[in-house]
């Protein structure tokens, strides 16, 4: 038997024409944000396999890079102290598909990708079903590998919502950011690891700064698993 997410991903399977008016409402209520020009939301859930509709492939384009760039600013003016390298780190594991896809998952996008591709709904579903067993976040990795039409589909409305916007990038930021949910605890986490083995006194004269970060570790996961 097929999950009830999976099950409504069914009904867009090679729906034909525009989509209702309803199933875009729903999927505003998600991003908690309202289009200009429904078309533009359309569009970043169609894939290339559907042949009514214009796929998202145009705003994958642009979304990769923005949604790219709009994490950079944030981890850049969060992290002040850390250096290219470790930013890189950080926002690579905010943008990875396996973390996008995830996204889509929590947040039920999946459930409205048009498609005329009956094998996206296995892979799907077998994702589905292994994140669901997951009890903290994933950034690389997992038992089950995303499908990238996934990570796609996030990039693509977060590219519709950024050309609503007319281009907005602090707006698109504000948007996105109930939803993205950074990866903090990826670099406290880090950080602990290579304090530890930088010097062996470090916990016993930094005690207040290693509390510090595990509260920090210990309030996101939970933030996460709770509103997971």
């Amino acid at each position: 038997m097929k999950s009830e997410s999976v099950s409504e991903c069914l009904c867009l399977l090679g729906c034909a024409g525009e989509m209702e008016v309803s199933l875009l409402e729903e999927v505003e209520n998600i991003l908690r944000y309202r289009f200009r020009n429904k078309k533009l939301l359309e569009e970043a859930l169609t894939h290339s396999s559907f042949l009514d509709g214009v796929s998202y492939e145009r705003l994958e384009f642009v979304g990769d890079p923005v949604l790219s760039l709009a994490i950079s600013n944030y981890l850049f003016l969060a992290y002040p102290d850390l250096d290219p390298g470790q930013l890189s780190a950080l926002r690579a594991a905010n943008v990875s598909t396996e973390k996008l896809a995830r996204v889509a998952v929590r947040i039920g996008l999946h459930r409205f990708v048009r498609h005329s591709a009956p094998p996206l709904v296995d892979k799907v579903e077998r994702f589905v079903d292994a994140v669901k067993l997951e009890i903290h976040p994933v950034a690389h990795g997992g038992s089950v590998k995303a499908p990238k039409v996934l990570a796609d589909v996030v990039e693509s409305v977060a590219a519709a919502i950024y050309v609503d916007v007319n281009f907005d990038l602090q707006t698109l930021w504000v948007v996105l950011y109930l939803f993205i949910r950074i990866h903090h605890q990826v670099y406290v986490f880090r950080m602990l690891v290579f304090l530890s083995f930088r010097s062996p006194f470090f916990f016993h004269h930094q005690p207040n700064l290693i509390l510090c970060l595990l509260v920090i570790t210990f309030i996101t996961n939970n933030i996460y698993l709770l509103r997971g």
